[in-house]
């Protein structure tokens, strides 16, 4: 709950920081879920394990992206050994949990990490496919910036980025992957392209 002389009475007595309850969650999970930034930094100092994910795949920093947990995600990237590239079940790694929910700063914070912005899910779905189809035009212009990363992918539909935002008529995000170079004749699977 976030009370942190709990936290440490539990840390000096030698408890076992990385036990799970029955959903997978431990206590650092559930920390960087609800944004407890001071138990994250005890847990982390006393050696709790940052990449220790519950039943879905879904690490400690996974948790505190999909609450919004800025200050926590940053503290949590800032420690040597974490895996900013973690797929959860579902494929879903950080950075595609942040570009989906148009947490912009979490992924200018991964993009620094070196996290890996052509990641896909288990759908073939890419960060830039997730902010384009959502007309995140922020987290776009933050994804295209980066050197390497592929304006094209298309997802098990043979959807780009930019037939995704096209159909849903996002001009500025279409005319921003335009610029960046994306194909605006590849059709998807369904032979619909860009401009059709």
């Amino acid at each position: 709950n976030g009370k942190l002389p709990a936290v440490n009475l539990f840390i000096e007595k030698k408890a076992d920081l990385n036990k799970a309850d029955i959903k997978g969650d431990t206590p650092l999970s559930l920390a960087s879920w609800e944004g407890h930034l001071d138990v994250v930094q005890a847990l982390k100092e006393a050696g709790a394990d940052m990449n220790k994910a519950d039943d879905n795949g879904r690490t400690p920093i996974s948790l505190a992206i999909t609450n919004g947990q800025l200050e926590v995600v940053q503290a949590l990237i800032a420690v040597e050994g974490v895996d900013v590239n973690k797929a959860d079940t579902d494929g879903w790694t950080p950075i595609l949990r942040a570009s989906y929910h148009d947490h912009l700063k979490v992924v200018q914070a991964l993009i620094a990490a070196k996290a890996d912005v052509n990641t896909a899910d288990n759908k073939s779905n890419s960060p830039l496919a997730l902010a384009a189809d959502y007309g995140y035009l922020e987290v776009v212009q933050a994804l295209i910036a980066v050197d390497g990363v592929d304006v094209n992918k298309v997802n098990k539909d043979g959807w780009s980025p930019i037939l995704r935002a096209s159909r849903r008529g996002l001009v500025e995000v279409v005319q921003a992957l335009k610029e960046a170079g994306a194909d605006v004749n590849k059709p998807g699977d369904d032979g619909m392209t860009p401009l059709s």
